[in-house]
């Protein structure tokens, strides 16, 4: 790798072991931590969909507003996050839609998207 990769790949690094070393409990992390924690959800979900027989053009992760806050509380489900969903559903045009959502969690990321899911659904329904 060229000398300037190798330099920023340090940089990061380090910013990100600072970061940590110094964290308080309920802080928010850094972005640097927030983009690596995704990266790590976003692996272990693509190696279960291939496990699975999915194919690679077949994942998509949406990255919903509502979820980025680098807080363990998440922002309401909003506007943007219906029509992103409503956006990807008009360009995948699935024929089933398979979607988790705890119900019994009120709060719960899974409910949340499911909410996005049928909102966007709803929409769409009222398009045709």
């Amino acid at each position: 790798l060229e000398e300037s990769i190798v330099n920023n790949f340090q940089k990061v690094e380090d910013e990100v072991e600072n970061f940590i070393k110094g964290k308080e409990p309920a802080q928010i992390d850094s972005k640097e931590v927030q983009k690596i924690k995704g990266l790590i959800r976003q692996t272990e979900a693509r190696s279960a969909a291939r496990y699975a027989g999915v194919l690679p053009e077949r994942i998509h992760f949406l990255d919903l507003p509502f979820y980025e806050t680098g807080a363990v509380k998440k922002k309401p489900l909003g506007e943007e996050d219906i029509r992103i969903v409503v956006q990807f559903l008009q360009k995948v045009k699935p024929q089933q839609i398979y979607a988790a959502g705890d119900l019994s969690d009120p709060n719960g990321t899974n409910r949340v998207c499911l909410k996005a899911v049928m909102a966007a659904i709803n929409e769409l329904k009222h398009e045709q």
